[in-house]
């Protein structure tokens, strides 16, 4: 699974912020293509998802 963050204020120095479902969890996606997808859907452009980080993780 994937989870898309990206840095506070854009610094690579600070932590990550991760998008959020609306329960206040962060969102998962199957694989970068369906995260690629729906941030596209949402009105980002490739310069914005450049500066993303998708992190894989093990499901739970």
């Amino acid at each position: 699974m994937i989870i898309i963050g990206r840095h506070v204020n854009g610094i690579i120095l600070n932590e990550l912020e991760y998008l959020l479902s609306d329960d206040n969890k962060p969102m998962l996606f199957v694989d970068e293509a369906t995260a690629s997808s729906f941030l596209y859907e949402h009105g980002l452009n490739d310069e914005d998802i450049e500066s993303l980080v998708f992190l894989y993780i093990e499901e739970e």
